[in-house]
């Protein structure tokens, strides 16, 4: 049997993490790119917009707004498992360099936390947002244009109607 070495594991654990974080970063990238998509969609069909199709133009505009409202809402869901899945294997990272099998190297997820604390440790003297935390506000900025867009869009139907 052979001898189980830590540091390998812990070459391993740093690996499958960042290796995760670039899927969360690729994740945003595709969410921002579709929900851009959308906005564009919607400004396309109203720049021609005629007052004959009214109805369909309507429907449209509606189904995308109500499109990208759900894609924001599960972009947020899956940023929130990455969050735990990458928070889950720092966990384990942090207690792979208390080992003794790592003893006398250099603890860096411990240097890091005391300059970005993690954000589970809620006493810690120098909180700070993590990128989770701020990348959950993207889409919820997305659902906020999308729902201002779409009151503002049917009270400009409404006063046309009047």
């Amino acid at each position: 049997m052979s001898e189980f070495n830590t540091f390998e594991e812990y070459k391993l654990f740093i690996e499958d993490t960042s290796k995760m974080t670039d899927r969360r970063q690729l994740l945003t990238s595709t969410y921002v790119t579709v929900n851009s998509i959308i906005l564009a969609s919607i400004g396309f069909i109203l720049k021609d917009y005629k007052q004959e199709i009214q109805v369909i133009v309507f429907v449209l505009v509606c189904s995308l707004v109500l499109a990208g409202i759900l894609m924001s809402l599960l972009w947020n869901n899956l940023i929130l498992k990455y969050k735990k899945l990458i928070q889950l294997r720092m966990k384990h990272l942090r207690a792979m360099e208390n080992s003794s099998g790592m003893k006398g190297s250099i603890r860096m997820y411990h240097l890091e936390d005391e300059l970005y604390p993690p954000e589970d440790k809620e006493d810690h003297p120098k909180k700070s947002q993590g990128f989770s935390v701020q990348e959950t506000k993207l889409p919820m900025y997305f659902i906020a244009i999308y729902i201002i867009f779409i009151i503002c869009f049917i009270i400009s139907q409404s006063v046309k109607l009047i």
